[in-house]
């Protein structure tokens, strides 16, 4: 049996996956094929109900739960993980009334968690993650808010925080910020345990085998290469909400899909 599966780049899910997507692991009769995209192309696939089994952004998870199952290993929650308003020029706010604001998706978590802190009226460009700190720094932009390795690298690049987006969630609800999960379609729940089995496996055997000393696999999807900060993106990424969500991890995705 052949799966359609798609994932992003990031060293998060292919840390987590690598294992199920090269056969390091035994999946039976299943066969994965990898589809990997930046997480608002992921979204939309599961917006067009394009592949069966997808990463996805919590943002959008209302609007394809009539079609998903949501899994409960291979999600990325936690604490002190959330994205990033960043600029090059301001540094409150209140100044960014009726600016240009890069967001890396329209469906993403990250808009969701701008939208709660953010009140004033903005113009939201809507473009790939990956792009956002260029934009800015070219001036294209006003300010960002940054996800995946960005968060690492943007003080590099002469740009400074505006505020933590995360830490603003957190500080209003004390729950871990839910950021993305894997989903199934409803025509293979009769797969889920298993799937969800393997995702826990192939986990477990990334820690045993490619930490800290991560495989060419993931470090070159990555879209910063340097081992250091793959590690710090792992480290942030993955932990116990990856191998299951828990009633905590539910309990969060509950309340940022219904605030």
């Amino acid at each position: 049996m052949k799966l359609d599966l798609g994932i992003s780049p990031c060293p998060n899910d292919t840390f987590i996956f690598e294992a199920i997507v090269r056969q390091l692991i035994d999946t039976n009769d299943m066969q994965f094929i990898t589809h990997f995209a930046d997480i608002e192309t992921l979204n939309n696939w599961a917006l067009s109900q394009k592949y069966p089994l997808l990463k996805v952004s919590f943002g959008v998870w209302n609007q394809i739960k009539h079609n998903y199952i949501l899994l409960d290993s291979g999600s990325a929650l936690g604490n002190g993980v959330g994205p990033i308003l960043i600029s090059k020029h301001y540094h409150h706010l209140e100044s960014l009334e009726n600016k240009k604001i890069g967001i890396p998706g329209k469906h993403t978590t990250a808009h969701v968690l701008f939208n709660s802190c953010c009140k004033m009226n903005t113009l939201k460009i809507y473009l790939p993650f990956q792009t956002l700190e260029k934009k800015i720094i070219d001036n294209e932009l006003d300010a960002a808010v940054i996800i995946h390795e960005s968060r690492f690298t943007y003080q590099e690049l002469g740009l400074h925080k505006i505020i933590d987006l995360g830490t603003y969630w957190e500080a209003l609800y004390h729950l871990p910020i839910p950021l993305g999960g894997i989903v199934l379609h409803k025509s293979l729940a009769k797969h889920q345990e298993k799937i969800t089995n393997f995702i826990k496996q192939s986990l477990n055997y990334a820690w045993q085998h490619h930490y800290p000393n991560f495989s060419n696999f993931i470090l070159e999807h990555a879209q910063n290469m340097q081992p250091e900060v793959v590690k710090k993106h792992i480290d942030l990424y993955v932990n116990a909400f990856s191998l299951s969500l828990g009633s905590i991890g539910y309990n969060a995705i509950e309340r940022l899909t219904n605030p």
